[in-house]
């Protein structure tokens, strides 16, 4: 499925929200360019790390209207108590925890915030 697209016009042109799910990763990685991209909010459990980094550069891609990016990596933490006791992380948490390691060693700056609904 193909990421879709809504715009909007604007005082100084055109811009561009993209709505997509998992598999329009694919998209993101190639053949899409949209220098106006300001923020990207990932909701997924996605690990690999040559996706992220190509999602990634397609948000930091130079543009006058923008001297800013950001990224929101968004969780859902839901620890459960395995069948011998203790904590056990599901594959979204042991993903997302991947993910940051990897803004981390990549040098990005981080503000990391829980929410607790």
């Amino acid at each position: 499925m193909k990421p879709s697209r809504l715009y909007k016009k604007t005082g100084g042109g055109e811009f561009a929200i993209v709505i997509a799910n998992y598999w329009s990763y694919s998209t993101m990685k190639q053949g899409i360019s949209i220098k106006r991209l300001h923020n990207v909010v990932l909701l997924s459990s996605l690990k690999a790390y040559t996706t992220i980094v190509q999602v990634i550069g397609r948000l930091l891609r130079l543009h006058d209207s923008k001297n800013k990016a950001f990224l929101y990596d968004i969780v859902d933490i839901i620890d459960k108590i395995g069948k011998r006791g203790g904590v056990q992380q599901n594959y979204i948490q042991k993903h997302f925890y991947e993910r940051l390691e990897m803004y981390r060693d990549e040098g990005y700056k981080l503000l990391e915030k829980e929410i607790y609904l």
